[in-house]
């Protein structure tokens, strides 16, 4: 039984902020709050955003904008989405538990969460998304990567994530996940990109999920590629450099030795995914 005092459901982003403080849940499908004791402890009041008008999918100015309570099964099947970077990001949304999780489950919940097996996180960063953060004394952006704090903690001070903004240009992605049954949350994750200039990979980027207290970025493996052609040596070589960049838990789930071997397969998987895209 869940047993919290308020229940609140505001009309507008401006109205919720004014209700925001310590002993606060914001839900928007509340598919998490619901199953996860974690985020119910401490809570006195539940705020539902799901009236305040943050749910769409759209282009503006150069980015695909996606508002914090669209659900999952809406990202999953938007053509917008579909079409930019190989789909990586509706292909990590339909992989977001089973179809009734993700009739409801939001990618905003997904994000300000904050768990390290989350799926589009990985997706989203690789594409250099940018959280769009609303406050009581205003909106402020900051890169994805820089959101998340540790298990369950982010940036966000008493303010609401609104929206994801990710950058629209020709780039190859891949993603790949590993569960323990198809609507399983990751035992690990992984999300690679490139651009492809002249034949060679510019702007690396390689993300691997439930393999740190954060979604982790592989610097190192993602130095390794910059500057070369695509090449299946060179993805191995990158896997297993990005395995000494993560630092893996044991856990119910899985032992941090499976997870740090699978990871790099993943990665490796990801890259020749997104390679099979150019």
């Amino acid at each position: 039984m869940i047993d919290v005092e308020r229940f609140e459901q505001p009309d507008s982003v401006k109205q919720a902020l004014t209700l925001l403080g310590p002993g606060v849940a914001v839900v928007a499908g509340g598919t998490d709050f619901c199953v996860n004791p974690r985020f119910r402890a401490g809570v006195h009041t539940v705020v539902d955003i799901r009236r305040c008008g943050l749910n769409w999918i759209r282009q503006v100015d150069g980015y695909l904008s996606i508002g914090a309570t669209t659900t999952m099964r809406d990202v999953a099947e938007s053509p917008l989405v579909q079409q930019l970077a190989g789909g990586i990001v509706g292909i990590a949304a339909a992989t977001c538990g089973s179809p009734n999780v993700r009739q409801v489950g939001t990618i905003g919940g997904n994000t300000t969460n904050s768990l390290p097996s989350a799926d589009t996180p990985p997706t989203l960063m690789v594409l250099d998304a940018l959280a769009v953060i609303q406050g009581v004394a205003g909106e402020r952006t900051a890169p994805l990567e820089d959101f998340f704090e540790g298990p369950g903690r982010n940036i966000l001070r008493g303010e609401l994530l609104t929206s994801l903004r990710i950058p629209i240009k020709t780039v190859y992605a891949g993603f790949q996940k590993l569960g323990r049954a198809a609507d399983d949350i990751a035992v690990v994750n992984a999300a690679a990109s490139f651009e492809l200039i002249d034949g060679r990979m510019r702007r690396v980027r390689i993300v691997a999920g439930a393999v740190a207290p954060t979604p982790r970025r592989c610097r190192e493996a993602e130095a390794l590629l910059e500057g070369h052609a695509p090449d299946a040596e060179l993805y191995r070589r990158a896997a297993e450099r990005a395995t000494h960049e993560i630092a893996p838990i044991s856990d119910q789930r899985a032992s941090a030795d499976y997870r740090r071997r699978t990871a790099g397969i993943l990665i490796r998987r990801a890259l020749e995914h997104a390679c099979a895209s150019t």
